[in-house]
């Protein structure tokens, strides 16, 4: 079903139109280490209800990443995984976001996800970020900072999730 706007134009009337716009920032900081398995960053979570089937859902997600290993390899894993309202759930994006391979060291950057998905669905969706650390016997903070001599004091990471609806 078309959205008709003001200027006479539908939600069906071109590709790449914002249709809407839903998002979620948190400070909340998670940390995984020695290979423990997938953790849900549960604050990275964001619900969207397409209004065409076939419309897309352009996913950006940015969150800091810091890695940790005293003596040889460190890296995170993360993923994006779909949830719909019939109770299916499918992983959307997966990628190594960060590794190194260096001894007593951190390695921290700004990951930043951009994804397109196709969800096919007008019930609600909803895209949930999870992370990992890879190798064992080191330790990963997603939305966090690890430590170390570069340090500063009284730091606060915000991170974010932001799908958009595009009529295709």
């Amino acid at each position: 079903m078309a959205i008709y706007y003001g200027d006479g134009s539908n939600s069906d009337s071109g590709n790449g139109r914002t249709i809407q716009k839903v998002w979620s920032q948190t400070t909340t900081s998670y940390t995984r280490s020695n290979n423990a398995g997938w953790l849900e960053l549960t604050n990275f979570g964001v619900t969207i209800t397409p209004k065409s089937n076939n419309h897309k859902i352009h996913i950006q997600a940015q969150i800091p990443v810091s890695c940790y290993h005293n003596g040889g390899g460190t890296g995170a894993e993360m993923y994006i995984n779909r949830y719909t309202a019939a109770g299916g759930s499918t992983a959307v994006w997966e990628s190594v976001v960060i590794a190194r391979s260096d001894s007593d060291d951190h390695l921290t950057a700004s990951i930043f996800i951009d994804h397109i998905d196709n969800p096919q669905t007008t019930s609600a969706v909803t895209y949930r970020l999870y992370g990992r650390e890879m190798h064992g016997n080191t330790s990963v903070g997603f939305n966090t900072y690890l430590g170390g001599s570069n340090y500063g004091s009284n730091q606060s990471y915000i991170g974010q999730i932001t799908c958009t609806e595009l009529a295709t």
